[in-house]
């Protein structure tokens, strides 16, 4: 399907937050997870029809979804899962506020990298959770998680990591070797893991797979 990347759509009029915020000032906010291309014909064409149905209930989630998310991680990744284990949420940040109120108790702790994407220590915070930063290190123009550096700011209370693969901000789309060490660092500290990976289809280095953490 082509598609028109140089189309400009302006934007400053509608609701646009991220528009509106830097409303009045010489700000180009460049989003990664908002751009402003235009959705696809397909997707406008489904909204529409939904639309002009004209009756707005409590939806169910589409079977064929989960079948298609299915064969896309064994497709993709050789993972193979089963459509319980599937949960749908409205977004990426509703995710990590339920992941540290289910996993994690009000006495516990939750390990987060830093820097990291700024609602994964929101979420932490919204909850009254204790964080303990696991500082990331610049080795080999990579970004990693340094545990040894980690292990003198634990106090034996924490329960969750939150791991960011690929990394954001730093960019880093964790090797295999990279992401055992993350296993072995939670099972010497008995910690779950809760895994944003929403960003497994950006990787730009040539002949780099993601490897989806559950899939250890």
């Amino acid at each position: 399907m082509a598609f028109n990347f140089d189309e400009c759509i302006e934007r400053r009029h509608s609701d646009s937050y991220k528009w509106q915020k830097y409303a009045g000032q010489d700000v180009i906010p460049l989003w990664v997870a908002d751009t402003d291309f235009r959705s696809p014909p397909c997707i406008i064409e489904a909204l529409r029809a939904r639309v002009d149905h004209g009756v707005f209930g409590y939806g169910m989630s589409p079977t064929a979804l989960g079948d298609i998310f299915i064969e896309r991680m064994r497709e993709r990744y050789q993972w193979d899962i089963k459509v319980e284990w599937l949960v749908f949420l409205p977004g990426l940040v509703s995710g990590l506020h339920l992941a540290v109120r289910a996993l994690t108790e009000a006495a516990e702790a939750v390990v987060i990298p830093n820097p990291i994407y700024p609602p994964f220590r929101a979420a932490a915070r919204s909850a009254g959770r204790q964080q303990r930063l696991a500082p990331m290190r610049l080795a080999n123009g990579r970004w990693c998680v340094d545990f040894a550096g980690t292990d003198p700011a634990l106090a034996g209370d924490e329960r969750l990591l939150m791991l960011c693969n690929p990394h954001n901000p730093g960019g880093t789309a964790y090797r295999r070797e990279e992401l055992m060490q993350h296993l072995a660092f939670t099972q010497q500290h008995d910690l779950l893991v809760c895994s944003d990976e929403i960003h497994c289809d950006l990787l730009l280095t040539p002949g780099l797979r993601h490897i989806p953490f559950a899939s250890l």
